[in-house]
Order: C-alpha cells, then structure tokens, then sequence
C-alpha cells in the first residue's frame, strides 16, 4: 500500500505541475477562457496538451553566433534585438552568404566591383576597381562570373584583396577584340564620381565560413 501511495502521491503532483505550466501558456484558464484558445480542442483541451505536452516548446532563435560567425543586433533600450548580419570573428569582418568562385556556399565580405570592364594598361590585363569618389574603399574587390549549366545559371563571386590606388591618366576598356582608352576619360561623369585601384590576388574561396540551406522542419 505504501508503494501505491507513492506512485499515486507522484501522478498527482505532475498533474499539477503540468497544468500550472498549461495555466501559464493559456492565462484565461484550463477551460477555454481565454480567446486565444482553439475552439475546437474543446473545454478539456488545455489539460489534454497539458498532460501530453507539459513543457512548452521552446521557441528557435534564427539567428544564432556560431564558433566563428557572429549575429550582429540593434540592440532597443527596451531590451529588444533586432538582427543586422553577420560578422566572421576570424577576418573582422562582415559577411553575408553567397555562391563563392568554388561553387560552395559561403559568408563573403562586401567590396568594391570588378566588373565593369576598366583596365589600367592599354593591354587590358590589368583590371581596376572602383569606389565612390573620396570614400575609404574596402579591403577587397569583388567580380561575379556566371556559369551556365545544363538546368540552371549559377553567379560565382571571386574576392580579391584590393591594391594601391590607380594613378594614371588614361583608363581602358575591353571590348570584344580590342582595348582602348575609356570614352571620356578625365571628363565623363562616370570616370569623375570614382576612385580606381588596381586588383590584387584572389582570397581562396575556402577562406570563408561555409554554410548551407537548409528548413525548419
């Protein structure tokens, strides 16, 4: 009789345990007095999930730091979080996913664009990148290849580190078959909102965080 008692005395307090817990996720009561509850689960469905289901689930934070990325937060005086991207604690650096040149992806930094076609030889072998005029440039420069498959289109973001700033006079462009100087050089609009600087070597794609897609179930 002793053990039934125990057993019976245990049943009893994760009953109360539980419905404490259910009392705290529905405070309107057990029995449906509270709006929020579903019409549907009935007048005894709050002790059922309560019974079934005492613990409530825990609610998955998204953006989570890892061993090397950091979440990045507007922080509210209120207490309140808001998440603002993501920083690679390893290069001091943000970051952000994108398909890198090896086809993986990876969080990659930001920085200044390769692609408009603008050299700095009249070869055309020496590529330049550019920055608004007067602004302190990134530390890379970036160029997007695009890789057409069978079934889709993939873009692969090469990252370089960025070189000294370009010097010259005169600004070329490749064409299909030749290079020439840019069009209005030293006049045009374009050539007089913007910084160049040489281009130097790419950063390996395995230097960046690897990540994957993937759903919440």
């Amino acid at each position: 009789m002793r053990t039934v008692r125990l057993v019976l005395g245990s049943i009893i307090v994760y009953i109360v345990v539980a419905c404490s817990s259910a009392a705290t996720d529905n405070p309107g009561g057990l029995f449906g007095g509270s709006p929020s509850q579903d019409a549907s689960a009935g007048p005894g469905g709050a002790i059922l999930d309560a019974l079934t289901d005492p613990i409530t689930t825990a609610q998955a934070d998204t953006s989570q730091s890892g061993s090397r990325l950091k979440a990045k937060y507007v922080a509210g005086v209120d207490g309140s979080k808001q998440f603002n991207g993501l920083h690679d604690s390893q290069r001091n650096e943000d970051c952000s996913f994108g398909t890198a040149a090896d086809g993986v992806l990876r969080c990659l930094p930001g920085g200044a664009n390769t692609t408009l076609g603008l050299f700095a030889d009249a070869a055309c072998t020496q590529p330049l990148a550019e920055t608004s005029k007067g602004c302190a440039p990134s530390a890379y420069a970036t160029t997007t290849d695009i890789t057409v498959g069978a079934c889709n289109t993939m873009a692969h973001e090469h990252v370089f580190m960025l070189g000294s700033a370009f010097t010259g006079t005169t600004v070329y462009s490749k064409g299909p078959t030749t290079c020439a100087p840019y069009a209005g050089t030293g006049a045009n609009p374009f050539t007089t909102s913007f910084d160049f600087y040489s281009v130097g070597s790419e950063v390996p794609a395995s230097s960046f965080v690897q990540g994957s897609l993937q759903t919440e179930p």
